[in-house]
């Protein structure tokens, strides 16, 4: 459990990515990886592919995604996300990590809010952390971040297999979580 806005949250979802799409995101990744035209570099040795930028069925398919995941958590009110937007990001060398940051909020003070999901995990190492909590996240698995909120980042994975993860972002007012389901 993890402490915002004053309640206690569980980050885990309890839903998953559906088994077609976790295969097409991985043989993507695998695929394109080392493109830079698709992946750029972001530091500490990972990179990532916006897919609102990249057009494509596989990018439709993640923003229908988006939306479906966002009405199960009963978020209606929300705004897409322009840094990062909704993106497949890769860890492809040992000892590399997503740095411990948080992201800003949008211009109008909306709370910058991601769903993530567990493509494929490293090896070794890899997990995400909130807040100082190391996450266990299993394939297909997801949890969320608040990410203006909470101080967030992963640690260093290990190994010869790509740690592929999904992240949806969109700015969120406040409010909208007063009535979400989780």
């Amino acid at each position: 459990m993890i402490k915002i806005f004053n309640k206690e949250i569980n980050p885990y979802l309890n839903f998953e990515i559906d088994d077609s799409l976790q295969k097409e995101i991985i043989k993507f990744a695998k695929k394109n990886y080392k493109n830079r035209e698709i992946f750029k570099f972001n530091g500490h040795g990972r990179q990532f592919c916006d897919t609102n930028n990249y057009k494509s069925d596989l990018s439709n398919k993640i923003k229908k995604l988006q939306k479906e995941l966002m009405k199960k958590l009963n978020i209606k009110n929300y705004f897409k996300e322009e840094i990062y937007g909704n993106f497949i990001g890769v860890n492809v060398f040992d000892n590399t990590n997503v740095h411990l940051h948080s992201d800003p909020r949008d211009e109008k003070n909306n709370i910058h809010f991601r769903l993530l999901f567990m493509l494929q995990n490293a090896q070794k190492g890899g997990n995400p952390i909130l807040e100082g909590n190391i996450l266990k996240v299993k394939n297909k698995k997801g949890w969320i971040n608040f990410a203006s909120e909470w101080e967030h980042g992963s640690k260093p994975m290990f190994g010869k297999r790509l740690r592929i993860v999904l992240s949806l972002g969109a700015y969120v007012p406040r409010e909208e979580f007063n009535k979400w389901k989780i």
